[in-house]
């Protein structure tokens, strides 16, 4: 900011689906004075996704995959406390600054929707998604692929800890409707796997748009 000067524009946006486009009036150290031009409002985009994860223990690695996922393309972002986590612990103030300046720097009119960390029967028992999807490596049980998405749907996604979810949290949740899903042939880190989700999820839904646009 402190390179700009009076009669330069800006662009502003309240997270809440608006830009700005604003002129300085005034540009000092001490403060900065604006006059909003117009506003301009940004229709949400026909499709939600939503990851679920157990926060990693070092949790920059965590920071990174919210940094990540909100520049790629991302609804809603929970955290929750399993039987095999080794955080449970967040700073949600903290993660929604990351949020808040990759929102920034992708030009994104929409701030994710970011939940404090809760337990993980409280994630299965509020997952009111019509698509539920677990990854997991447990070889025990059969896994499927995500091959295609419709406009309108909406998705979550489970990722568990870094020593992966226990066996009866797998069972609980295929209980509560969840599919699990194979992400990869192998061995992701936490918030590898989630990104990697958030981002098949988007490609997903952008062959589904272009497919729609051959019609």
């Amino acid at each position: 900011m402190l390179r700009l000067k009076p009669g330069d524009t800006i662009h502003l946006t309240n997270g809440l689906g608006y830009f700005y486009p604003a002129e300085i009036i005034e540009a000092n150290p001490n403060k900065v004075r604006i006059n909003i031009l117009e506003e301009n409002h940004q229709p949400r985009r026909d499709f939600f996704i939503h990851i679920a994860l157990a926060p990693t223990k070092n949790i920059k690695r965590t920071e990174w995959f919210v940094e990540k996922a909100v520049e790629i393309g991302i609804e809603k972002i929970s955290f929750f406390h399993s039987r095999h986590s080794e955080r449970d612990i967040i700073k949600p103030e903290r993660i929604r600054k990351v949020a808040i300046a990759a929102m920034k720097q992708s030009q994104k009119a929409y701030l994710p929707d970011i939940n404090d960390i809760s337990s993980f029967e409280n994630v299965l028992n509020n997952a009111d998604e019509s698509h539920k999807w677990m990854a997991h490596c447990n070889n025990n049980s059969t896994r499927t692929q995500i091959d295609s998405v419709k406009t309108g749907e909406s998705h979550i996604i489970l990722i568990g800890p870094e020593g992966g979810f226990h066996p009866d949290e797998i069972a609980e949740a295929e209980k509560n409707g969840f599919t699990s899903i194979e992400l990869s042939p192998y061995r992701l880190r936490t918030e590898t796997a989630a990104l990697t989700a958030c981002q098949w999820l988007n490609i997903q839904y952008t062959k589904e748009l272009l497919n729609r646009l051959k019609l």
